[in-house]
């Protein structure tokens, strides 16, 4: 189990995106836990987060390998305002999927997952150029 709440940064104080962002980071509580996964949730005066974890197991492939996989995704959504400034509720989303063979070495899992999410952290070009649809 994860725990009763996560803690995300709040990359929106830096930018001053978000008007009701104090702070570097936002903690989420968790809102539901099944036997395959979790939500969590905070809402804020502009903007809301939800947080997904999901759990399962795939069928075996040819081979006979066993994959877990795990999914994690996140949406912050910037809220209406009142003054119209924003005049409808505009959801964004990012996911990561982790497939490996349950049999598999985790260190080896942590290392390739924690690659990809330390390049998309540190590296805003990236993530520029995907959201210009370059690749």
């Amino acid at each position: 189990m994860i725990g009763d709440t996560i803690t995300l940064p709040d990359n929106h104080t830096a930018t001053g995106v978000l008007p009701d962002s104090t702070s570097d980071t936002v903690v989420l509580a968790k809102v539901n836990q099944d036997g395959f996964g979790s939500e969590y949730r905070y809402r804020g005066a502009a903007y809301d987060y939800r947080l997904l974890v999901r759990n399962s197991i795939e069928a075996p492939r040819k081979d006979g390998t066993v994959l877990n996989r795990h999914n994690i995704e996140v949406q912050a959504t910037l809220r209406a305002t009142a003054d119209g400034s924003v005049p409808k509720d505009v959801p964004y989303y990012a996911s990561m999927t982790i497939r490996a063979p349950s049999s598999g070495d985790s260190s080896v899992l942590l290392a390739v997952a924690g690659a990809l999410g330390k390049l998309l952290s540190v590296n805003d070009d990236v993530l520029e150029k995907l959201d210009n649809f370059e690749s």
